[in-house]
């Protein structure tokens, strides 16, 4: 599984902000801890509701874009309490299994997890409007 830091993306953010045709996308699977905030522009499906049909859906949606980020509260595949708790790293390889499925070229769409999550990001970037959005 790839990961993408917070300053990488938050520099192709920058980079393309003002752009109607960005060249990514950021998925937000968290659930009920989706509330204390969000990176700007990113579109929050919660990992309860992210089925296979609405990953089929996403890949169509998302064909054009050449990175997909997927991130949670944490985006980490091991708890530190010892349980696995991966909802952005299962995302993430649940929709690159689709793409794969539809015969899709992989390379074509890069698939990716952020670093640290969303738990990160808000420390490095929660005064930053152009990064950072509150809910």
């Amino acid at each position: 599984m790839q990961y993408v830091t917070a300053s990488d993306l938050a520099n192709l953010i920058r980079k393309e902000s003002g752009n109607p045709t960005k060249t990514y996308e950021i998925i937000d699977m968290r659930d009920d801890d989706y509330v204390d905030g969000k990176i700007v522009d990113s579109i929050n499906i919660p990992s309860e509701e992210f089925t296979e049909e609405v990953a089929t859906r996403l890949c169509e949606k998302l064909k054009n874009k050449s990175l997909v980020i997927f991130h949670c509260h944490l985006s980490q595949v091991k708890h530190e309490l010892g349980f696995y708790k991966v909802r952005g790293p299962s995302a993430a390889k649940l929709y690159e299994n689709i793409i794969k499925d539809e015969g899709r070229d992989i390379f074509m769409q890069k698939i990716a997890v952020l670093e640290g999550g969303f738990s990160k990001w808000r420390n490095l970037f929660e005064h930053d409007a152009d990064l950072y959005q509150n809910i």
